[in-house]
């Protein structure tokens, strides 16, 4: 059993990593200043670190369970519920909701109908392993894959020092991350093949195979970490005007140290309280509904641009999209029981 404390922890970054998650996704201001800093920093720096928890906290809970008999296959039958039905349902409503926004988009500004209409599988299951399905689950369909392989992962996790140096490796590769976009362009290295998701879904193993690592040693100046963090981050974006050869792996490995610096300090920092009912259990809802009600808002970018690019139409973004999909799925909870069970693998 995960400690109390540890769970309770979990269960607060995860709806707010879920929250950060749709702070990328709401459309940005072009305004420049101290508006464009506050939404870079809350939008790219903060929300950098969203899914690669998202890889740490479901390596952790899978790394709890790896010593048990027939593990892979409880795993594998377990994830088919919570995983992989979710990702097919989710795929074909947010398809049909983002080529609705497309539809509109070309009615507003008289556009042909169907342009930029895409009900094809290929698109809506994202079977060309190139090109993401429907934001935001290019994330499920990497865990679908790191589950998969997982026996590999946990091989590793299992010996110390093989560990160490599949970590060094693989953040290594995540510094030679544009490097390898150079040679292998498309979606599948710069999202779920990034260096950085495998050495965070390992890193969630090997915690959760040793997790007194965190139940007893992560606790205490989270502040410091955080301002190490903040500070590698505001470095990285002084690096980014260095010649490109250099410039990409500094930036790549200063981006990649404030990511899991400031999941570390905001675990150090996370108090361990429970959730107010109305947030309880949101986190994966909130992650899968707000794709639906950020069409509302791309629609009503078509209609008040002015107000949606603005820093209130930001902020407003955000609220309405969490405050909306915390509402769905309290909804759906209440009046369609089963549906929402399955359509969020039972959470």
């Amino acid at each position: 059993m995960i400690e109390k404390r540890v769970s309770l922890k979990l269960a607060l970054m995860s709806f707010v990593a879920a929250v950060l998650v749709v702070c990328i996704h709401a459309p940005s201001t072009p305004v420049h200043g101290m508006t464009q800093l506050f939404e870079s920093f809350l939008g790219t720096h903060l929300a950098a670190s969203a899914v690669p928890f998202f890889f740490i906290a479901s390596g952790f809970f899978l790394g709890r369970h790896t010593d048990e008999q027939g593990w892979y296959v409880t795993a594998l039958r377990k994830r088919v519920k919570t995983l992989l039905i979710p990702y097919l349902i989710w795929c074909v409503i947010l398809c049909v909701t983002r080529n609705m926004n497309s539809f509109v988009a070309n009615v507003i500004h008289h556009q042909p109908l169907m342009r930029y209409i895409d009900l094809s599988p290929v698109y809506m299951f994202g079977l060309n392993p190139n090109m993401n399905p429907p934001q935001p689950l290019w994330y499920l369909r990497a865990l679908i894959f790191f589950v998969a392989i997982s026996p590999v992962f946990v091989f590793v996790a299992r010996r110390k020092i093989a560990f160490m140096l599949s970590a060094i490796a693989l953040f290594v590769c995540g510094c030679c991350h544009g490097h390898i976009m150079a040679i292998f362009p498309g979606e599948l290295f710069l999202f779920t093949l990034a260096p950085l998701n495998f050495l965070c879904f390992l890193l969630g193993i090997f915690l959760g195979r040793n997790p007194h690592l965190i139940e007893e040693r992560m606790s205490g100046g989270g502040g410091i970490v955080m301002a190490m963090a903040i500070a590698l981050t505001l470095l990285n974006a002084i690096c980014k005007h260095v010649p490109y050869e250099l410039g990409s792996v500094v930036s790549s490995f200063l981006h990649q140290v404030a990511v899991l610096l400031t999941i570390v300090g905001a675990w150090m920092i996370c108090p361990a309280i429970e959730l107010p009912n109305v947030f309880r259990a949101q986190s994966f809802p909130v992650y899968l509904l707000h794709g639906v009600f950020v069409v509302v808002i791309l629609i009503l970018k078509n209609v008040m641009p002015a107000f949606v690019e603005s820093a209130a139409g930001y902020v407003f973004s955000v609220v309405f999209m969490v405050a909306c999909s915390i509402a769905a799925n309290h909804l759906l909870r209440r009046f369609l029981p089963r549906l929402s069970k399955v359509i969020f693998g039972g959470r």
